[in-house]
């Protein structure tokens, strides 16, 4: 079916594809219907995470934590990076977690230095204060 095939074009193609006359309309309003469904598909499966929501603007697309409403960016590239992670396994480590909250109880200065969730403690153990 021509449908699977353009269903790997990005959407930008597809919508030029229609507008120079290459994809008759009701052909691409199914196509783009079909391309769609994954919001919903995210829709239905952070329900199980500690994502709240997931914001796609013009400029960058984040997430934010269900617990302390904490912002953090998805890098396009990063296959490894914290929110990425909170999707794929659901939340962020709970032993991790929980030990850097017991470790910040007995500090007054904290230096993040971490290689893959830059940041992450810090803006965790602000959300203490």
């Amino acid at each position: 079916m021509k449908n699977n095939r353009l269903l790997s074009v990005k959407l930008h193609d597809l919508y030029e594809q229609h507008a120079s006359g290459k994809l008759e309309k009701h052909e691409y309003i199914d196509i783009m219907h079909e391309k769609h469904q994954v919001l919903f598909d995210y829709f239905d499966y952070i329900k199980e995470t500690d994502v709240e929501s997931i914001v796609i603007s013009n400029d960058l697309i984040y997430i934010i934590t269900k617990d302390s409403h904490i912002k953090l960016l998805l890098d396009r590239f990063d296959r490894r990076f914290l929110p990425i992670e909170m999707l794929n396994f659901h939340s962020i480590d709970a032993q991790e977690r929980g030990l850097v909250f017991w470790l910040a109880s007995f500090c007054s200065t904290i230096f993040d230095v971490g290689e893959i969730s830059v940041g992450i403690h810090s803006t965790l153990i602000s959300c203490l204060a």
